[in-house]
């Protein structure tokens, strides 16, 4: 098994869109289970971080 993070700042729309497109390259087949989210508040700056790991069977990449 192997894992993929993808963090960001603020953006959850852009995030969206860098993971999809990851999956899609890669032509990734998960089962949601296989998804963990975290967000992490930063109060300085009044902005969160997201944090996605997506772990994957390595034998469903192209």
């Amino acid at each position: 098994m192997k894992v993929k993070i993808f963090t960001n700042r603020g953006d959850a729309a852009k995030l969206e869109e860098e993971i999809n497109q990851w999956l899609s390259d890669k032509n990734i087949s998960i089962s949601y289970s296989h998804i963990k989210q975290n967000y992490i508040y930063d109060g300085k700056d009044n902005m969160s971080c997201t944090l996605i790991s997506v772990w994957y069977e390595p034998s469903f990449e192209k």
